[in-house]
């Protein structure tokens, strides 16, 4: 029997002890146990041979009963921490668990600082017939150590997974430098991107993910089995051997924005802001316009215009004096309106139709 075969039953055999069925919430759901497996051979630009991939301990079992079209059910995400590894020196960790099918779109759970997660999410379904939730539970390898003396070793083994796509992706995702240089470095750019390693058996390095990729969305955070992560920056240490994945989140749905912690990365719905104010998408918070007038607006201004959706104000310049353009009611329209079809010239004209004041 091949070395393949005996790591297969293994896992098996593994997941059988390790991965019981457990009671969960009353809801239909796909669940399934991932790790990931890093490249041996080939590349995934384009992703050929035995690359970076996830293998599957267990599952898909569907757990739980039917669901109810707009209701919100309580997932359990309270996973084992690890599990053996048949590779001596290493073991495999709880790296993430994506959940999707809510109508927020994509749900990451991360384990706190201590390895644990919550025991439940709230996730809210959408209102067409029989809704599902998949679950995919995601391990990484942890282990290998540092290069020992006198020897040139380390890698950092990496990848990049779409939320969107719930996969892993082939997208150019990163520059790899060599600290303390700010330029980065051809070679080992090219091979963290093409071959998804990056060789730590000469220097250090620093590995920065891209803000957003071809098809993978904006960057969320970086789950790693080892060195340290700075924003975008995943530092791996001289002779170090770090196994890595680089997450993007899908665009949130309309009416939603992505609000991440240290545990969970989701959508949550915009809130009704009060009257005057509006959705302010850097603060993630509601905010009351700036009244200031620009200068461009010679004539002065209206009050600025809140879209109906919650946009950021605009300011309404005034128009020249003389016009049928009044919103100050002078002219028979409301406020926020105007003269739509005039009537006999002069700033009070008699305005024959008025409309809402419109910015493009």
């Amino acid at each position: 029997m091949n070395h393949r075969a005996i790591t297969a039953l293994l896992l098996g055999a593994t997941a059988l002890l390790i991965f019981p069925l457990m009671p969960r919430a009353s809801a239909q759901e796909t669940l399934s146990y991932w790790y990931y497996q890093p490249g041996s051979g080939g590349t995934r630009q384009p992703r050929t041979g035995t690359s970076g991939h996830f293998v599957r301990i267990a599952g898909p079992t569907t757990v739980g009963g039917a669901l109810a079209p707009n209701s919100t059910v309580a997932v359990q995400t309270s996973m084992p921490s690890s599990y053996p590894s048949p590779t001596p020196g290493l073991h495999y960790a709880l790296a993430y668990i994506s959940i999707t099918g809510g109508i927020e779109g994509g749900m990451s759970v991360f384990p706190d600082a201590g390895g644990t997660l919550p025991l439940t999410v709230n996730v809210t379904l959408p209102g067409t017939p029989n809704p599902q939730i998949a679950v995919n539970v995601y391990y990484f390898p942890v282990g290998g150590g540092p290069c020992p003396p006198g020897q040139v070793c380390g890698a950092a083994y990496i990848d990049e997974f779409g939320d969107l796509q719930g996969t892993l992706l082939n997208d150019t995702f990163v520059n790899v430098y060599i600290p303390p240089s700010a330029t980065p470095n051809p070679g080992l750019t090219n091979s963290g991107n093409v071959n998804g390693t990056v060789s730590t058996g000469s220097n250090a390095v620093r590995i920065n993910a891209l803000a957003t990729t071809p098809t993978g969305g904006s960057f969320d955070r970086w789950v790693s089995g080892g060195g340290t992560v700075s924003g975008n920056d995943l530092n791996v240490g001289h002779g170090a051997v770090v196994y890595a994945l680089a997450l993007y989140d899908a665009a949130c749905p309309n009416g939603y924005y992505r609000n991440p912690s240290a545990t969970i990365s989701q959508c949550s719905r915009i809130p009704p802001c009060p009257t005057g104010q509006y959705w302010n998408t850097t603060t993630h918070s509601c905010a009351t316009p700036n009244t200031g007038c620009p200068k461009s607006c010679i004539y002065g201004c209206f009050p600025p215009r809140i879209g109906p959706h919650g946009e950021p104000p605009v300011a309404v310049c005034r128009p020249q004096p003389g016009t049928c353009l009044a919103v100050d009611a002078t002219n028979g329209c409301a406020a926020n309106q105007y003269c739509l079809v005039h009537g006999t010239g002069g700033t009070n004209c008699n305005c024959l139709k008025c409309a809402p004041v419109k910015v493009e």
